[in-house]
């Protein structure tokens, strides 16, 4: 916790990673200027690990007006994670047209 704020620092380890950090966008927390990962890297890379507190972390993104579901298709396309999607989909009986083909 950082002045009453969560926080969470994200080594970069993959190509995923190191897209995220350069499409991270600036925000200010306490007149503090931060760089924050789009929701749609935070989701890609929730996919990827797969850990169930990462399940719930999709869910809660997924459940907020906050991701753009082409824009997670792009990043799930170009860092091939289609199949950890699939998983995903499956083993959290996700069954929304809308969340499951988001190719659409």
């Amino acid at each position: 916790m950082i002045e009453g704020w969560p926080v969470q620092f994200l080594p970069v380890a993959s190509d995923l990673d190191v897209e995220g950090l350069d499409q991270a966008i600036d925000v200010e927390i306490a007149n503090i200027k931060v760089r924050v990962l789009r929701p749609e890297h935070l989701v890609a890379t929730a996919v990827k690990v797969g850990r169930p507190k990462d399940y719930l972390r999709i869910l809660a993104f997924l459940s907020s007006e906050h991701l753009d579901r082409s824009a997670l298709a792009k990043v799930l396309e170009r860092h091939n994670l289609w199949g950890a999607w699939g998983d995903y989909c499956r083993k959290t009986g996700l069954t929304d047209p809308i969340w499951v083909d988001l190719r659409r």
